[in-house]
This record gives C-alpha cells, sequence and structure tokens, in this order.
C-alpha cells in the first residue's frame, strides 16, 4: 500500500493587511552614473559628431540606459545639449559656406621634376551648391520654400469635381462627346 499523506486545506488567514505606504527600496546593482567621467565622455563623444547609440558603447551600457540617465541627471543633459550645439554650429558653419560658395580653397601639391620636386600652390573657386541652398531655405524659411503645394480656392464661387464620366462618353472616348456629357451632367445637377 502507497504512503499517502493528507493534504492541507488552505487556512483562512485573519491578519489584517498593513495598507500604509513603505518607502521604496532600491533594488538591484547600483548605477554606473558617475558626473564627471559620464559628462566627459559625452562631450568628447557628441562633439565629433556621435550619436547616442555611441555614447552609450562608450560608457559601456545600453541605450535605454542613456535615456534613463538623461530623465535623472540635469547635469547629463545639459552636458549632451552643450555638445550636439557645437557640432551643430560647425555643421551650419559649413553649410552656409557650401550655399553661398566659398571664394577659393587653397591646396598644396607636391610635383616631380627633372630638378627634383617643387611645392605648387593651387587656388580654385568653389561655386554654391544647390542643394545646400535648398535645404537651407527649406529649413530656414519653411513656410516660403517648402516642397508640397498646396491650392487654396478664395474665388466666390464653390469648386465642383466630378469623379466620374457618363457611360455613353467613355464607349466613344472622343474628347468632345465627353465635354458635352460633362456639361450635360453639370447643367442638370444646377437645376436639381
Amino acid at each position: 500500500m502507497p504512503n499517502r499523506t493528507k493534504r492541507r486545506k488552505p487556512s483562512r488567514s485573519t491578519k489584517k493587511v498593513d495598507s500604509t505606504p513603505k518607502e521604496k527600496k532600491s533594488s538591484g546593482r547600483p548605477t554606473d552614473y558617475d558626473q564627471v567621467r559620464c559628462c566627459r565622455v559625452a562631450r568628447a563623444v557628441l562633439e565629433i559628431g556621435g550619436t547616442e547609440t555611441d555614447l552609450a558603447i562608450a560608457l559601456g551600457v545600453s541605450r535605454s540606459t542613456v535615456f534613463e540617465w538623461k530623465g535623472k541627471y540635469p547635469e547629463f543633459v545639459f552636458a549632451i545639449v552643450q555638445a550636439k550645439a557645437v557640432v551643430d554650429a560647425q555643421v551650419v558653419s559649413r553649410l552656409l559656406d557650401k550655399a553661398l560658395g566659398r571664394e577659393s580653397i587653397t591646396e598644396q601639391k607636391l610635383v616631380k621634376t627633372k630638378d627634383g620636386y617643387k611645392k605648387f600652390t593651387l587656388k580654385r573657386q568653389v561655386p554654391a551648391d544647390s542643394g545646400s541652398v535648398e535645404m537651407w531655405l527649406y529649413n530656414r524659411r519653411p513656410e516660403d520654400f517648402k516642397k508640397k503645394q498646396t491650392i487654396e480656392n478664395t474665388g466666390v464661387a464653390p469648386v465642383q469635381v466630378l469623379l466620374y464620366e457618363p457611360a455613353s462618353a467613355v464607349a466613344t472616348g472622343t474628347l468632345q462627346q465627353s465635354l458635352e456629357a460633362l456639361a450635360k451632367v453639370q447643367k442638370e445637377k444646377a437645376t436639381q
């Protein structure tokens, strides 16, 4: 005969539950955030054009941790914003140079001759780049240079657009018949 043990019935507890909020205990490992190191790394990475993903790799943490730190530590956000502003100013300056065209670029070339090597200085004009001009105007004055055009009807008469053609006009396929059928439909609509 197998040994059978009795199962206990769950007891009904009469304990009162304490509903007062308790202090939140931090669980898990301590943060890797070090203000001096993180701000210094943020400036170094972002001033050379790095992204926040590059910053996370440089700090040895995940990208979500960088975003979490941005929410917790205002000095970290300030370092990121400041570093991005430096590189953005450099890009804007170069874009402006490219959009306006530069007076000249000086290049030094070393050329082999019969007597040895000679150094030549070359100067050349750089014309304005139309793509840079377009991007500059589109971002600086989007109300005047937007790519999408909108047409507004400011006239008194409402515009009515018909999205169908009568079957007779489609069957014959001539433009004159299509126009006559369209005029007929418009007259019928006007009388109704």
